[in-house]
């Protein structure tokens, strides 16, 4: 169960790094363009035009960084119910044994 949970714990680490990067990369992209305008080497018409089709693959990437986000956290929350019952599994069997071992002794002595 361990190695399920550090899985787990990987992939939506790496899920969360690339939302992330898609989101950096937009605005970075996003920054370029305004400086191509400022700096005279795109019209204000094409500028508008690469805008307009920037901003919706600006929205849909968003979109999809958020899906993502969302279901990273979905699998952090599912993850780290695991591990607590990992934990309560192990505690319990450990506590389990002790009480085997103590009826035992008095059962011999």
């Amino acid at each position: 169960m361990e190695r399920d949970v550090l899985l787990t714990f990987g992939l939506v680490t790496a899920a969360t790094v690339h939302a992330a990067h898609k989101v950096y990369g937009s605005v970075n992209k996003h920054k370029q363009r305004v400086a191509q305008l400022e700096d005279g080497e795109v019209t204000a018409d094409e500028a508008r035009k690469e805008r307009i089709k920037a901003n919706t693959i600006y929205a849909v990437s968003i979109g999809l960084a958020a899906l993502g986000i969302k279901g990273a956290y979905g699998e952090w929350k599912e993850a780290n119910e695991n591990r607590k019952e990992t934990e309560n599994f192990k505690h319990e069997c450990f506590r389990r044994g002790k009480q085997r071992e103590l009826k035992r002794n008095r059962r011999y002595s």
